[in-house]
């Protein structure tokens, strides 16, 4: 798996000698998005230390979300980002180093994008720029799709709503079957893929 920052990329791997997912990282790492203790940017992918058992990844802006076989959801860099503008404030907070976000019950997924967590509970959770307080948007949530743009959801009733990136407006898109996945393509364009495997595409 493969997950990509601004200026920086991430690796999920898997060591079949060892049966165990080893997380790299290289590229710019002025906020420290590499995760390795340091400001050093990096050419080469180097192995992030002191997480394991690593099964998703997901690079924001300038900072990463790992997500572990225990529902545990590890973080590091800044939240410092284009999108942290739009929810009233950017924060220098800094993780140079994997830290567990902690306060929440286990986490299915995850989207460092608009900082998004969907817990087994189907509750959609949203943490501050600060890494610290964590807040309750919408429930009863199957699977979630987050771009710049918009928070894509797709509920326990198979009904996809689209939230825009401010948090200030939703919008119910209709006349598709039973959804499996949405992706937002540009602003306002949609695809989605039905149960039954066809694409749809919503301008």
């Amino acid at each position: 798996m493969i997950s990509c920052g601004n200026h920086f990329s991430v690796f999920l791997t898997t060591d079949i000698r060892e049966n165990k997912s080893k997380v790299l990282t290289c590229g710019n790492n002025y906020y420290g998005q590499l995760g390795l203790g340091d400001k050093l940017d990096r050419q080469i992918p180097t192995i992030v230390d002191g997480i394991e058992n690593i099964t998703s990844i997901s690079a924001g802006e300038n900072h990463v979300l790992a997500l572990d076989t225990l529902g545990q959801v590890w973080i590091w860099g800044s939240t410092y980002s284009s999108i942290s503008q739009y929810r009233g404030g950017i924060s220098r907070h800094v993780l140079y180093i994997p830290n567990i976000l902690s306060g929440i019950d286990p986490i299915a997924s995850i989207s460092s994008k608009h900082n998004l967590l969907l817990d087994l509970n189907g509750n959609l959770l949203q943490f501050s720029d600060d890494f610290s307080n964590i807040k309750l948007l919408l429930q009863n949530v199957q699977s979630i799709e987050s771009s710049h743009n918009h928070i894509i959801v797709i509920d326990n009733d198979s009904r996809i709503l689209v939230v825009d990136k401010n948090l200030a407006r939703s919008t119910w898109l209709g006349g598709f079957p039973i959804p499996q996945q949405v992706a937002e393509i540009s602003s306002n364009k949609y695809f989605v893929v039905d149960a039954e495997s066809n694409l749809w595409y919503m301008n």
